[in-house]
C-alpha cells in the first residue's frame, strides 16, 4: 500500500565496488574469500624467501604511508598491494591461510610472527587510506583483517596494532555494517568489534522457479542474516542509536511512543555469484525493530525481524534472478540498493489503535475500500489480507520508495500472509510504477503485480516461504482469485482494448492480466526484459505527481515492441496453453500444464510474436493432425508449424484439432 507524503529528492551516487588487479596483471578481487591466495605466488621471483617478500612489503607500506600523508589517493593501491603480498608470504610460511583459521594463534616462531605483524600493519594503513578517500567497504575489510591478524599474535608481539585496529574499525563501523564484505570481515566484526552480540547466520534458498519456459530452476542462493543484538548505525547529526520511520517525521519526538524509536536491527546479505564482488556478501535488507524494553509486555521482536528479513531475501532473489528487478531508489555507498524494512508495534491508524472498540466501530467509514472484504475472500479487483482485511498491515511513503513499513508486529498472522505483504510491497519498490489509478484503488498497480506474481511462484513451494505444505492452498486460493480471472479478463479484452489506459477497476485488472499473460506464456526473463527499462526510467523521477502519471498498461504493451527485439538464440520456448482461450483452473496456471484438445474442437489463440520469429512449432500427440485458421501452417510427424510471414506483434489465429490432441511444448523459431 502506498502513502502519499511530501516529495523527496532522490540522491544519486555510483555504486562503490572494488575489483583490482593482482600482480602481473591477473584480474583478482583482493577482498574476496582468500582461498585463491594459496595459489597466488605474489610478485617476487619464484622460490624467493618469504622473509625477503616481507621486507619488500615494509618498503611499500612506508611508500604508501608517505603517499597518504601527502594526500595522494594512490596510497590506497600501494597499501592494498602491500597487504596482498604480505598475506601471500604469511600463507607460505604458516602453511595455512591466516584468514581461514578463525581467530586461532599462528605459529610463534620469529619469521611467522614478523610476517604477521607486517601483514597486520599493511592492512591497518590500507584501511586508513581507504577510509580517507571514501572507500568505506574497503576500509572495513582492511581494518577487520588488521584486527584479525593482530589477534593471532601474542600481546607482546602485536604492540599497539591490536588496540589501534580495534579503535579505527569501531570508528568506521559507527556508520553501520559494510555494503559488501567477505566472510572473514563479517565474522571479525561480529566476534570482536561487536563483542559477540550477534552471529552471522548462514542459510540457503533453493527455488523451483525457472526463468525460462522449460528451463532449469534458478538453483541455490546463499544468505547471511545477523542473528542477535545489532544496533542501528549512529545517526550522523543527532548521534542517536535509534531510528524512526520517515512516515512519522512531522510528529514531535516527544509525542512518539517509545516503540517507534527502533533501537535494534537485523541485516540481510546475499552471496554474490558473479561480477567484481563474486564470492562476497552483498547487503540487501535492513530490518529495524524495537527492543523488549520498548514493546508491550517486553515482547521480543527479534524472531519476527529475523523471519521477515529471511522472507524478504527470498522475495528479492526471485525478483532479481527471475525478472532482473531490484530496488533502484536507494542510493549511496552505504545504502545502494538496500531496502529498509520497519517492523512496527503500532497500528497504521496511530495515534489511534484498531484494538480500541471505539476505533473498530468507525473503521468502515475511515478506511478506504482497497482493503475491505471478508476473511479469505478477495475483493474486486484488489487483494485482501488473510487476517484483519479491513486494515493496512504494510505500506510505504511515495517520497521514500525504497522503504517498507510493517505495522502491528504483535498481530499473529500466517507466514503466507507475511509473504503476501512482502511480495506486494516489494512490487512497489522493484517494478515499474504503473499509475494513475483512482480511489478506492491504490495509485500504483505494481504492488498487486508483485503479489500476483509472488503467489504464482510460491504456490508450488510454500514450505520455502516458511509455511507448512498444507498452506499451499493459501497461495493457490490467491491465484484462483487474482491471477486466473485477471488472465481471462485480458484475453477477453484483447491487446487493443481501451482498458490499457483506464484508471478504474477494469484498467487495474487489465494490467494485472497482461502481466500474468506475459510471465506465464513467455517466462520471467522475457517479462523482465519488458519491465526493466521502464523501472530504470522511473527511478529518475522524484516528483510524485509526475511518477503517478508516468506509465500505464499501454506503456507495458508498447515496451514489448522495443524491448523484445533481438531475443537471443534460435528458438524461444513458450507456454502456448496460456495463450489459448480454454477453460483452466489455478493449478493448471501454476504448473503450466499442457492443453488437451478433443477431436474436432476449435480454440482461439492470442500471441505476441517477437521480432525475428519466423514460425511457431507446436509439439505433442495429435499435433500433426491439427490445422490453423488465419495463418499458414504445415504439419510433420509429431508437430505442426505456424508461419507469421515476417510479421511481428499481436497475432490471433484458431487451432482445429483433427484428433484428440495433447499440446506439450511450443517454441518460436528464427530463420
Amino acid at each position: 500500500m502506498k502513502f502519499a507524503c511530501r516529495p523527496g529528492a532522490v540522491a544519486f551516487a555510483v555504486l562503490l565496488t572494488y575489483a583490482v588487479c593482482a600482480p602481473k596483471g591477473r584480474a583478482q578481487n583482493l577482498i574476496a574469500p582468500t582461498g585463491a591466495l594459496k595459489n597466488a605466488p605474489g610478485d617476487t621471483p619464484s622460490g624467493a624467501p618469504a622473509t625477503r617478500l616481507g621486507e619488500g612489503v615494509r618498503e611499500r607500506v612506508l611508500r604508501g604511508r608517505a603517499q597518504f600523508e601527502a594526500g595522494d589517493e594512490n596510497a590506497v593501491v600501494t597499501l592494498r598491494d602491500a597487504a596482498q603480498s604480505a598475506l601471500v608470504a604469511l600463507t607460505q610460511v604458516a602453511g595455512q591461510n591466516p584468514l581461514d583459521t578463525g581467530l586461532k594463534a599462528l605459529p610463534n616462531d620469529a619469521v611467522t610472527a614478523g610476517l604477521s605483524r607486517t601483514a597486520g600493519e599493511a592492512h591497518f594503513y590500507w584501511g586508513l587510506a581507504a577510509d580517507r578517500f571514501a572507500r568505506r567497504d574497503e576500509s572495513i575489510t582492511a581494518l577487520s583483517r588488521a584486527l584479525r591478524l593482530s589477534r593471532a599474535l601474542a600481546p607482546s608481539q602485536s604492540g599497539d596494532l591490536r588496540r589501534d585496529a580495534a579503535l579505527e574499525l569501531g570508528r568506521v563501523l559507527r556508520g553501520g555494517l559494510p555494503l559488501v564484505a567477505p566472510d572473514d570481515a563479517l565474522e571479525t566484526i561480529a566476534q570482536i568489534a561487536h563483542g559477540g552480540l550477534w552471529t552471522p547466520k548462514r542459510l540457503s534458498f533453493d527455488t523451483l522457479i525457472s526463468t525460462q519456459i522449460g528451463g532449469a530452476p534458478l538453483g541455490k542462493t546463499e544468505f547471511l542474516i545477523t542473528d542477535g543484538k545489532l544496533f542501528p548505525p549512529i545517526a550522523p547529526i543527532s548521534g542517536d542509536l535509534s531510528r524512526t520511520p520517515p512516515f512519522y517525521a512531522n510528529v514531535p519526538d516527544s509525542q512518539l511512543p517509545g516503540s517507534l524509536h527502533l533501537d535494534k536491527m537485523v541485516a540481510g546479505y546475499e552471496r554474490q555469484t558473479s561480477g567484481p564482488n563474486r564470492g562476497q556478501w552483498r547487503q540487501i535488507a535492513r530490518v529495524f525493530y524495537a527492543s523488549p524494553f520498548l514493546t508491550k509486555d517486553k515482547r521480543d521482536d527479534l524472531p519476527r525481524a529475523r523471519a521477515l528479513c529471511e522472507q524478504f531475501l527470498k522475495v528479492h532473489t526471485l525478483f532479481q534472478n527471475g525478472l532482473g528487478a531490484t530496488n533502484l531508489y536507494t542510493r549511496g555507498d552505504r545504502d545502494e540498493g538496500v531496502t529498509t524494512l520497519w517492523l512496527l508495534e503500532v497500528s497504521a491508524l496511530w495515534p489511534e489503535d484498531d484494538d480500541d472498540p471505539a476505533v473498530l466501530a468507525q473503521l468502515g467509514a475511515r478506511m478506504p475500500n482497497v482493503n475491505t472484504g471478508a476473511l479469505r475472500q478477495a475483493t474486486e479487483p484488489v487483494t485482501t489480507p488473510i487476517v484483519r482485511p479491513w486494515m493496512a498491515l504494510a505500506g510505504q511513503m511515495e517520497s521514500n520508495a525504497g522503504e517498507i513499513m510493517f505495522w502491528k508486529a504483535s498481530l499473529k498472522r500466517p507466514e503466507t500472509e507475511w509473504a503476501r505483504e512482502v511480495f506486494h510491497e516489494y512490487g512497489h519498490v522493484a517494478l515499474p510504477p504503473f499509475g494513475g489509478f483512482r480511489p478506492p484503488l491504490e495509485p500504483y498497480g505494481n504492488g498487486v503485480l508483485g503479489e500476483t506474481l509472488g503467489a504464482l511462484w510460491a504456490a508450488p513451494q510454500p514450505e520455502r516461504f516458511g509455511a507448512p505444505s498444507r498452506a499451499a492452498n493459501d497461495f493457490t486460493t490467491h491465484v484462483n482469485n487474482q491471477a486466473l480471472p485477471a488472465l481471462q479478463f485480458f484475453l477477453g479484452a484483447g491487446p487493443n482494448s481501451p482498458f490499457k489506459t483506464a484508471a478504474n477497476r477494469d484498467g487495474w485488472r487489465y494490467l494485472q492480466g497482461l502481466t500474468v499473460y506475459l510471465e506465464r506464456v513467455y517466462g520471467p526473463t522475457m517479462l523482465g526484459r519488458a519491465l526493466t527499462p521502464l523501472s530504470n526510467r522511473a527511478a529518475g523521477v522524484s516528483n510524485i505527481a509526475a511518477r503517478r502519471s508516468l506509465m500505464n498498461g499501454r506503456t507495458l504493451c508498447d515496451a514489448l515492441d522495443f524491448n523484445w527485439r533481438g531475443w537471443s538464440g534460435k528458438t524461444l520456448p513458450i507456454w502456448l496453453p496460456g495463450a489459448l482461450y480454454l477453460p483452466r483452473n489455478a493449478q493448471n496456471l501454476i504448473a503450466r500444464d499442457g492443453a488437451l484438445l478433443p477431436r474436432g474442437s476449435k480454440t482461439n489463440a492470442l500471441l505476441y510474436v517477437p521480432t525475428g520469429a519466423q514460425s511457431l512449432r507446436i509439439e505433442g500427440a495429435g499435433t500433426s493432425q491439427m490445422r490453423a485458421v488465419g495463418l499458414p501452417f504445415e504439419r510433420s510427424a509429431g508437430a505442426m508449424r505456424i508461419y507469421f510471414g515476417g510479421r511481428s506483434g499481436w497475432q490471433s489465429f484458431t487451432l482445429v484439432a483433427g484428433a484428440n490432441t495433447a499440446i506439450t511444448s511450443a517454441r518460436f523459431e528464427k530463420k
